[in-house]
């Protein structure tokens, strides 16, 4: 972590987090916050590059403006998912200004978005460059401002980078926080007047911005003035309720019964001369996000006790479908909450209903368009973007949403069944089959969301994926999920929904395949929203695998929810293995203390570094530890990005906490840098039943090597199938009752008394009891008992003779199991 950085962080979030014209924006809080974790931005560079120019004659269906951010960190998982039809500008989000007036790349390796501009272009959709001023002081804002120079540097840089990549204009994001008083009317108004003149003097088709405040405060700006300077202002009509509040509310309300300050009152009153007389010159921006705090009750308008962050549309309408979401009257805007068993989380963000309500107040005032910040915070959900297209687009039936929920279930040796949740606007829905994972052909289409297949071939791999359909076309794919028919209890769970330029099928369930297949195990799978939303119950199962790959903050590797889920079915004495390159960072670093007491008490780890010695793209293989679970495996390599999956450049650095052992280390790393991968086996919370848990930094899906994925699942496997001595327990609260057998010494037969406890019965998830005789080299001889059976007293004879065994003399074992736990005693036979 850049040192500087965190400083200048703590500083933004402490020092201009106060009531007023000085509270920092979530445009600017999100830009330092992202910027903690990302790789150095660098000074513009003339290069030349294959621009695809702006497509004029691809006519947009929309009436209105729609301007969307497109922020460096949600450039990967946003791109798959724009509505380039719906969106008139894209905005680039975002470039920075440095003290001499230079204009400096955005942030991280994605730049420059070549496939986002050239895409763009070609749907018709303007790309705008977006500069900021969060990187530096308000002196330095000044001189730029007023020094000729300099201002002239930044005006020939903007040209530049311009030209290089046929830009279609810039907005200026220059905020309040980082303008003095004194530079918020004249000043800035002149620099944006010289601005625009120079840019249109370039190019007569090119447009300049700025965004601007919701709210006037004290009139130190001059919007008309502003107005005047440049094509159009982006109104940001959000950040009225955040970190600086001391009461809950939304960040972007519509009315308020509470206060004078709301978006009709920006539109209305802030703006009103713009409003009356060039309604054409204002954009009003919308907040795809909300804020998330700890209060101290569930009511609205409770006090805070202090700010979580900011939750994304995507993480907000599907946790509020679980918790229950709430409507207020008072500001017109949705929210929910919950307790999280110590304190009271409300999260109030904007969804359709709400923004409903500001988009008609956008066409009732005659504004040039609505803007959208951000893109990529409604992830994979089509909602908004419906919303968009029912206000302002074609008026026809949107396209259906992407069925979530999806689960493909194995119900027997052969049989499964394919789940999903109703999506929005769907007439039908498509079902997709593969046996390779590659080439899928519609299996059938239906009009009900679940569906058995029968008569299929047991311990054979079958692929799906679905998508919606209706009369205005079909929604995306679902991810890729796999059921291999058999009575196997285990579930593999798609949690991967992060994406880039080398994914977009998020298929890499496909390497469980044939490790598990090897050792003759079927298994069902999921999506990870079905676990959060209780479609699919973990304590169903016995063995779970949650695959990550690198998940990290822009989609959580697991939320709130997810948390919860893992917690109880491991105190229920299951079977864990994860796998995942991010999740430490994602929990501890840019966590909650929820999520760093989960990754401690839970995943049993103590996070170190997000890679070893924080050395990217370096380490790509890893070993065994001596004498733990995967002694006797080779070294291991994991893809550097040229073997079919993913680079796993920053596999975290972890290490084992509390009772956990380091299976895993990096190859020529010591411990004190960080293992590669923990194992524990006993109890979690304030259980008493023994669970496991194998937790990897490096994703089992991006070993490459075949045979060493297989290896490596036989040793997970033997790990998971040991079976546990309840003699050994810490309490005898779950210890099995088997009496010796009688009469014993015995010629041919003998009575065995034992019996099923309820609360172990209920620990194993099932009631399968099986009683095995094995003799004294421990070789299976017969099995009395294999069966599910209630709890209470059970009875069974042994005889030697009708079961014609003629066995010998000797001393011979006797095995009751119930799941993973067991009794054992001896008996002798006498001939």
């Amino acid at each position: 972590m850049n040192k500087f950085s965190l400083v200048l962080f703590l500083l933004i979030t402490t020092s201009f987090f106060v009531k007023g014209q000085n509270n920092i924006g979530v445009h600017n809080w999100e830009y330092h916050k992202q910027k903690l974790s990302s790789i150095k931005n660098e000074a513009h560079t003339d290069n030349q590059v294959n621009i695809i120019p702006l497509n004029n004659f691809k006519k947009k269906t929309v009436s209105k403006t729609i301007f969307g951010y497109l922020p460096y960190w949600e450039y990967y998982n946003a791109k798959s998912y724009i509505r380039y039809d719906l969106l008139t500008h894209i905005a680039l989000f975002s470039y920075s200004i440095n003290s001499n007036g230079y204009i400096i790349n955005p942030i991280g390796e994605s730049w420059p978005w070549i496939d986002i501009i050239n895409e763009a272009h070609q749907n018709g959709t303007k790309v705008i460059m977006t500069v900021v001023n969060f990187d530096i002081t308000q002196s330095e804002m000044n001189n730029i401002l007023t020094n000729p120079t300099l201002t002239l540097n930044f005006i020939n840089d903007a040209k530049t980078i311009i030209s290089t990549y046929s830009l279609d204009g810039i907005n200026i994001d220059f905020e309040a926080s980082n303008i003095s008083i004194s530079d918020r009317s004249e000043k800035i108004n002149k620099f944006m007047k010289a601005l625009t003149d120079s840019l249109h003097g370039f190019s007569s088709n090119l447009e300049v911005s700025f965004s601007s405040p919701p709210v006037n405060w004290d009139n130190y700006w001059d919007f008309e003035g502003l107005a005047k300077s440049c094509d159009y202002l982006f109104v940001m009509g959000y950040d009225f309720y955040g970190s600086w509040s001391d009461y809950t509310g939304p960040t972007a309300p519509i009315v308020s019964n509470v206060s004078n300050y709301n978006i009709t009152n920006t539109i209305d009153i802030q703006y009103k001369n713009i409003t009356r007389n060039n309604p054409e010159k204002l954009i009003l921006g919308v907040p795809y996000y909300g804020p998330h705090w700890i209060a101290q009750g569930d009511n609205e308008g409770s006090g805070i006790i202090s700010f979580v962050d900011s939750e994304k549309f995507r993480d907000a309408e599907p946790n509020s479908e679980i918790f229950g979401l709430k409507w207020s009257e008072n500001f017109k805007n949705s929210w929910y909450s919950y307790s999280d068993g110590k304190n009271y989380r409300q999260i109030w963000f904007d969804n359709d209903s709400s923004l409903a309500l500001k988009y008609n107040l956008a066409k009732s005032r005659n504004l040039k368009g609505v803007g959208i910040w951000a893109l990529g915070y409604d992830g994979d959900r089509s909602e908004l973007w419906n919303l968009i297209d029912i206000k302002f687009g074609s008026g026809k039936l949107p396209l259906p949403s992407i069925p979530k929920n999806f689960s493909v279930s194995t119900l027997n040796n052969n049989s499964l069944k394919i789940s999903f949740s109703p999506s929005d606007y769907a007439e039908s829905y498509e079902i997709f089959s593969s046996e390779d994972s590659m080439e899928f052909n519609l299996y059938t289409e239906i009009t009900v969301n679940s569906f058995i297949i029968d008569s299929l071939e047991f311990l054979k791999p079958y692929f799906f994926k679905v998508r919606a359909k209706n009369s205005s076309g079909q929604s995306l794919f679902s991810k890729i999920l796999c059921g291999i028919p058999s009575e196997s209890k285990i579930l593999i769970i798609n949690g991967y929904e992060k994406i880039d330029s080398t994914d977009s099928n998020f298929d890499y369930i496909k390497n469980y395949v044939e490790p598990l297949l090897n050792l003759k195990f079927g298994f069902s799978s999921c999506s990870n929203d079905a676990v959060y939303n209780g479609k699919v119950n973990l304590n169903d199962f016995d063995i779970v695998f949650w695959m990550l790959l690198d998940e990290s903050t822009a989609n959580e590797t697991f939320n709130h929810l997810e948390q919860q889920k893992v917690k109880l079915f491991l105190e229920n004495g299951g079977k864990l293995f994860i796998s995942g390159s991010e999740i430490g960072f994602d929990l501890v670093q840019n966590g909650n203390g929820e999520d760093v007491d989960f990754y401690s008490n839970y995943l049993k780890s103590i996070y170190i570094a997000n890679s070893p010695l924080n050395q990217s793209s370096t380490y790509y293989s890893i070993e065994p530890v001596t004498g733990e679970v995967f002694d006797g495996l080779e070294m291991i390599a994991f893809d550097d990005g040229n073997h079919g999956t993913i680079d796993v450049n920053d596999p975290d650095a972890i290490a084992a906490n509390s009772g956990a052992s380091n299976i895993m280390q990096f190859v020529n790393i010591n411990f004190a840098s960080g293992a590669a991968g923990i194992a524990y086996s006993g109890a979690f919370g304030g259980s008493n039943l023994e669970g496991k848990l194998i937790y990897l930094s490096v994703p089992f899906e991006t070993i490459y090597n075949a045979q060493e994925r297989n290896n490596l699942m036989l040793k997970i496997m033997e790990y998971f199938s040991k079976p546990v001595n309840v003699d050994q327990l810490n309490s005898n609260k779950y210890t099995l009752s088997m009496e010796q057998n009688y009469p014993n010494p015995f010629n041919s037969s003998t009575v065995i008394n034992y019996s099923v406890p309820e609360n172990l019965a209920k620990l194993s998830g099932k009631m399968l009891v099986t009683l095995k005789v094995y003799d004294i080299l421990g070789r299976e001889v017969n099995i009395l008992i294999n069966d599910f059976q209630a709890p209470g007293r059970h009875q069974v004879v042994f005889n030697t003779s009708q079961l014609d065994l003629n066995l010998s003399s000797g001393v011979y074992v006797y095995k009751l199991q119930i799941g993973n736990y067991y009794k054992a005693r001896k008996m002798i036979i006498l001939n």
